[in-house]
């Protein structure tokens, strides 16, 4: 429930009705590289544009260990991407991150970690609606949150800090409602 109310917070003070938003859906393509280690980690995200210079972002990132039974971290968030003065170049903070640790060796419950991480990048646009976003992923830049990242470090073979990032996907325009009483 606070977080619909942290949620519509954030939203308020944004003009939705612009008709410049749009919702994007990518996926990273630098996950291809976890068909070589015994760590695979994916990560998709969802992103609402809310202004020019500021959007909201969802990833979803799910890192496993491939043989049967191992342990899973599941990770989502809220993100904060800032595009300053409407530039194509981007600043990602989490807000709130979370991972549900599964199938953990020593803990018969699934266990909820608190995170963060932040991110610096570059969007590209091409024409109709694809979207290339490369960028640098830092885990835990402020080093707050120690000891939950060395027990995700020590539960996986891979588990990097600093990880580069190329998330591809589709924008969508989201109908404004300036437009529709036209």
């Amino acid at each position: 429930m606070r977080i619909r109310f942290m949620l519509l917070f954030l939203l308020l003070p944004f003009n939705l009705g612009a008709g410049h938003e749009g919702i994007a859906v990518a996926i990273d393509l630098c996950s291809l590289d976890s068909l070589a280690f015994d760590t695979a980690i994916i990560r998709l995200e969802a992103s609402l544009e809310v202004t020019p210079e500021f959007s909201l972002s969802m990833p979803l990132t799910l890192t496993a260990e491939r043989y049967r039974g191992g342990v899973q971290s599941w990770e989502t968030g809220l993100f904060l991407q800032y595009h300053p003065l409407s530039w194509d170049a981007f600043l990602s903070l989490s807000l709130m991150q979370v991972a549900l640790l599964a199938n953990h060796p020593y803990e018969e419950e699934p266990q909820v970690l608190f995170l963060n991480e932040m991110a610096i990048g570059w969007q590209f646009q091409i024409p109709p609606s694809l979207i290339v976003k490369p960028s640098v992923v830092i885990k835990d830049p402020n080093r707050v949150l120690t000891e939950e990242y060395e027990k995700l470090q020590s539960l996986f073979t891979r588990f990097p800090m600093v990880r580069f990032a190329l998330l591809v996907g589709w924008t969508f325009p989201v109908p404004s409602s300036k437009d529709s009483g036209q």
